[in-house]
């Protein structure tokens, strides 16, 4: 009977291509949905609207929505990525990863030149010569 192992994966050239492009596109389909939808809901809406803010043309309902979501945008630039990303990194440093790994070997290797060499870390003693 053949050993085979359920949890094989197989490398099928293309989809990963079309995948990454296909999510690294859908914000773009995100942001025009999101603006037909305002548009909707003005359309819609634009009785009570004109109840409240009767100055509210479309136009600046329109102006309103596009700088609310460039607030956002910035609230996840300045604030939310840093913070994303510090925890990815910090993820990904500590769980198995193999580069991490690579990295560790490399830095062991790298210690036994030195070593070899009798070449001491100045940390920065000699960055005048650089200069």
């Amino acid at each position: 009977m053949k050993n085979s192992n359920p949890f094989k994966q197989y490398n099928v050239k293309g989809i990963g291509a079309f995948i990454n492009v296909l999510y690294a596109a859908l914000p773009i389909f995100g942001i025009a949905t999101s603006i037909m939808e305002a548009g909707t809901f003005y359309g819609v809406q634009r009785v009570n609207i004109y109840r409240f803010a009767p100055w509210l043309s479309f136009e600046w309902f329109l102006a309103f929505v596009i700088l609310l979501g460039l607030i956002i945008v910035a609230v996840f630039y300045k604030f939310i990525y840093p913070s994303y990303f510090a925890f990815i990194n910090k993820q990904t440093y500590i769980h198995q990863n193999p580069m991490q790994q690579d990295l560790e070997q490399l830095k062991e290797d790298m210690k036994l030149i030195k070593d070899h060499f009798k070449i001491g870390d100045d940390k920065g003693e000699n960055d005048e010569l650089f200069k």
